[in-house]
């Protein structure tokens, strides 16, 4: 019967003479995955390396603008170089969000409304973001 040792502080907990050197020759340690998951985590790396310097962007430009009137914030946005960076920046927020909901959604709810509640999230985040990129283009 086959069954699977976990590692333990460098150490194998069936075999406690041997140490993690030991399995680095075989394929289960060191080998990139191709699971789901591995996927999801490239796509929540890759939205916050994208968010990032447009976040930092907007903090940068909200600071610099000398009030927060309506016309201030609309000639602001305007500007096809600022709406354009929002536009990218609301894609990377949505993104990102919606990741990580369905990490918390999957880790915390019971498993017959997992996929519902996930749906039900996207759908959501998906209607805010088509009214949000609406209204910046017809600014």
């Amino acid at each position: 019967m086959d069954r699977r040792c976990v590692l333990y502080y460098g150490r194998d907990c069936c075999h406690s003479d041997r140490a993690l050197n030991d399995y680095l020759d075989r394929e289960l340690v060191n080998t990139p995955s191709s699971e789901p998951g591995l996927q999801h985590w490239r796509w929540q790396r890759g939205s916050a390396l994208v968010l990032t310097p447009f976040g930092l962007w907007f903090i940068f430009q909200m600071l610099l603008l000398p009030d927060f009137e309506y016309q201030t914030v609309i000639s602001w946005l305007a500007t096809m170089f600022n709406s354009f960076a929002m536009t990218v920046l609301l894609i990377a927020l949505l993104v990102h969000s919606l990741l990580g909901l369905q990490v918390v959604i999957e880790d915390y709810i019971a498993n017959p409304l997992q996929r519902t509640l996930i749906r039900i999230t996207r759908f959501i985040g998906i209607a805010i973001l088509a009214a949000t990129i609406t209204s910046i283009f017809t600014i």
